[in-house]
């Protein structure tokens, strides 16, 4: 395993309200940082933990992301939150438990030029790096969206897509599906990278067959014209047949629609949601593995609402528990809106019928991006909360819901930060200074990108910090009080 130094940025403080105590946990929380950040999945990890992925990225300084990770515990209580900053650009999609530790799967890129590569990082059970890999995927793409399973061989599978810049510039960027397969300990198995004139020709889910001979790829365009297809492909990527989803559309029966986050909820029976082209509802259908359409219910916040699905997984189950979620009262450009929105989730019978839905949020523009379901009969909602007013870097806070088996929130925590320490000016030349602390005294620790401590010293709420004897680069700190009951770090920059 190679030996890593890595640093944990952007630690916050906060203060915590416990109204009640349930046997099912269940609670709602908001995470504000100065950093605009966006979480793609979530996992319950060991001792009972949540663990949440994603990405952050600071607007002042760089577009390029950093690896995010947030630790809870069962309550909903911050255990930790830190940025993984080993590249130019990191970009995390997918959690995975495994015996004793974590594996990660993302985008990076080292340097600054256009050589992306697929990543495969492994975490212990504090979430602390143990060691990683690296894969090429071909020159001047980067990968938007990437789901991943573990197979039944124990072998990590991707189906998602890369995005380019269009070579004949008929539009301004393309999108291609890709296959990858990694095994449990990262070695490239097999890979298949299409190249394709549609904009838009990409993979968006992946899931073994039951027989576990087979995969089904759920893609769009994969056939030019044809809107959504399920890909039988061999364990080899090969294509076997294929379905076309259009194949269920009648006037009365417009499923004409891309259908995500296929799940099993029997052994052959398969859950699809998808966002219904023409009346903007939630549309949920069950078919079987040999495409025979089962049953479809359909949702919605009221009749002029428009709603999407989840934008990473948007269906969940554990047990009897079946759910399927997304976001109602969307804008029109999906990402940043100005309209009130919610998290719309509901708990679905076998048969599709609901057994209640529920709706959260609506005071702001949300954006659901994941669900899971949890081992105590609930569900958690991971995703956004973006104020439009005054904020013109789109900064959006990551908001999370997690409900019991009635889609009841029992517990309110008000999580803020209630020192927000910054460093300016950001990047910086021979100095910088400190914004945001009290009149107590407090440490500040500056290291390198090797961990090295670089500078030490005891400073007060009007200090200046000479960092003339320093060299250009990325510098990491660390600001405590002397009694170490209060922590904050982050990146500065020299120049």
């Amino acid at each position: 395993m190679k030996s890593i130094v890595i640093y944990l940025t952007c630690i916050v403080s906060f203060s915590l309200c416990f109204l009640c105590s349930f046997s099912q946990t269940s609670f709602e929380m908001l995470i504000e940082n100065k950093e605009d950040q966006i979480i793609n999945d979530v996992i319950e990890g060991f001792n009972n933990e949540i663990i949440l992925i994603g990405r952050s990225h600071y607007p002042n300084l760089t577009y390029d992301p950093i690896g995010y990770i947030v630790r809870l515990n069962s309550s909903g209580n911050i255990i930790d939150e830190s940025l993984i900053d080993l590249f130019e650009y990191t970009y995390f999609f997918n959690i995975h438990k495994k015996d004793n530790y974590y594996v990660i799967l993302g985008s990076v890129r080292e340097t600054s030029a256009s050589d992306y590569k697929l990543g495969i990082f492994w975490f212990n059970e504090s979430m602390e790096i143990i060691d990683y890999k690296l894969w090429g995927i071909p020159d001047d793409r980067w990968i938007a969206h990437m789901p991943s399973i573990i197979d039944s061989d124990n072998n990590f599978v991707i189906a998602g897509y890369t995005t380019r810049y269009d070579d004949e510039n008929v539009v301004e960027i393309n999108n291609d599906s890709f296959y990858y397969k990694l095994s449990e300990t990262g070695d490239s198995l097999y890979s298949y990278f299409y190249t394709t004139s549609d904009w838009f020709s990409v993979a968006h889910n992946i899931i073994e067959s039951s027989c576990k001979n087979y995969y089904y790829v759920f893609h769009r365009y994969y056939i030019h014209s044809k809107y959504f297809q399920k890909l039988k492909l061999n364990k080899q990527f090969e294509l076997i047949d294929i379905f076309d989803f259009e194949n269920y559309y009648t006037p009365e029966n417009s499923l004409r629609a891309p259908f995500y986050s296929p799940l099993y909820i029997n052994d052959t029976t398969l859950l699809l949601t998808a966002r219904w082209i023409f009346n903007k509802k939630l549309v949920v259908i069950t078919i079987s593995e040999n495409n025979l359409l089962l049953d479809m219910n359909s949702f919605t916040y009221s009749p002029n609402v428009d709603e999407t699905t989840a934008l990473f997984r948007t269906n969940s189950s554990y047990g009897d528990n079946i759910y399927a979620a997304g976001t109602s009262n969307i804008f029109s450009n999906v990402i940043f809106g100005h309209t009130d929105s919610y998290y719309h989730l509901i708990k679905l019978n076998p048969d599709l019928t609901p057994q209640w839905q529920r709706f959260y949020g609506g005071d702001a523009y949300y954006l659901l991006y994941s669900i899971l379901a949890t081992k105590d009969g609930g569900c958690i909602m991971v995703g956004n909360k973006y104020v439009a007013e005054d904020n013109p870097e789109r900064i959006r806070d990551v908001f999370i819901v997690k409900v019991d088996s009635n889609g009841d929130v029992l517990w309110q925590n008000e999580i803020s930060i209630n020192n927000k320490i910054s460093i300016y000016p950001n990047p910086g030349n021979d100095y910088f200074y400190i914004e945001g602390l009290t009149e107590s005294e407090h440490l500040i620790e500056l290291y390198d990108i090797n961990g090295k401590i670089v500078l030490k010293d005891e400073i007060t709420y009007n200090n200046s910090i000479n960092t003339a004897l320093l060299k250009q680069g990325v510098y990491f700190y660390r600001i405590f009080n002397k009694q170490k009951d209060f922590s904050t770090r982050g990146k500065w920059i020299k120049k």
